[in-house]
């Protein structure tokens, strides 16, 4: 088994490309995807987006949310 950790982007727009990724590694691949977010107010806008919630929860094997104090630009 492989482990995968990924770090979402501070946008919910950049998983939208993740997912399609995640799902191919999880059907071509023994694998364990791990994703990080960075800070609980994307959570909560993914909370927003029942739909794509859903599909995260049910590809990615664990969501860590840590609170950071990076300023992406």
């Amino acid at each position: 088994m492989k482990n995968v950790i990924s770090i979402l982007p501070p946008r919910l727009g950049g998983l939208d490309m993740l997912m399609p990724i995640f799902l191919e590694m999880k059907l071509r691949s023994d694998v364990y995807i791990e994703v990080v977010i960075p800070n609980y107010q994307l959570m909560d806008q993914l909370k927003r987006d029942r739909y794509l919630e859903y599909k995260l929860e049910s590809t990615v094997d664990k969501i860590t949310v840590i609170e950071t104090n990076l300023k992406i630009k």
